[in-house]
């Protein structure tokens, strides 16, 4: 299972050594240019890894770092095992999403973070899922940050196709996204309709303009409908 462990930007390695006999479970720290270090002193590294099946990342207590799960086999009677990441000075962000459009899991998502660590500028990306066949991960992208205080851009591929971009986001921080409804435009009879598709029980300021300048409200609507659609009047779709 990847995670970055101690916040340096960098997606580390835990492998779990199922039930091979007299093996040690395995932490790989990752170096940031294409290789890896085994860490070899401490727990998770030293633990026997006999009957360990499956693992996952989660940041249990909303520190900022990642803790670890290990989920050791249920034909013999052994002790999950769950580690707490005491974690160092490097920066994060958690990102929690919340699907109007897409699947409210929104499952299938990407999130990009660029931010400058340690003088490199670069992306990081997680994709939303529900993790592997027995491991599941939290619906929840994390990352690691190490000297960066500011994500310079925070980018959301929503899985309906739409993009959101943030930008100059503070650290330290769990950031919760709604994804933003969408406009869609008809003509029905010779007149032209408006569509809100959105989150079901969200509510929706509607404002209109002529020059894109001067706006004007038209009221406000909340969104009852299993499909999250709403129709917007004619007399307001005319701005």
């Amino acid at each position: 299972m990847w995670g970055d462990f101690d916040n340096d930007g960098h997606l580390d390695l835990f492998v779990v050594h199922g039930l091979n006999p007299g093996k040690t479970n395995a932490v790989h720290h990752n170096n940031g240019d294409g290789s890896f270090t085994g860490v070899r002193s401490g727990s998770p590294a030293n633990d026997a890894g006999a009957a360990s099946t499956f693992c996952t990342w989660a940041d249990y207590d909303e520190d900022g770092f990642l803790d670890l799960f290990v989920a050791r086999s249920v034909f013999v009677q052994f002790t999950n095992l769950l580690y707490r990441n005491n974690g160092n000075s490097n920066h994060w962000l958690k990102v929690r999403l919340t699907g109007t459009v897409s699947n409210r899991q929104t499952i299938g998502a990407k999130v990009r973070v660029k931010a400058t660590i340690r003088g490199k500028t670069f992306w990081q990306l997680r994709e939303i899922s529900s993790g592997p066949a027995f491991s599941q991960t939290p619906l929840t992208a994390h990352f690691g940050l190490g000297d960066a205080t500011t994500v310079e851009t925070l980018r959301i591929e929503w899985p309906s196709g739409l993009v959101q971009e943030f930008h100059n986001v503070p650290a330290n921080q769990s950031q919760t996204v709604v994804e933003r409804p969408r406009l869609q435009i008809g003509v029905s009879g010779g007149r032209s309709e408006v569509f809100l598709r959105g989150g079901r029980g969200l509510r929706y300021q509607i404002e209109v303009s002529t020059n894109l300048t001067i706006w004007s409200s038209t009221g406000a609507f909340t969104v009852t409908n299993l499909n999250g659609l709403v129709q917007i009047p004619d007399v307001y779709a005319a701005g």
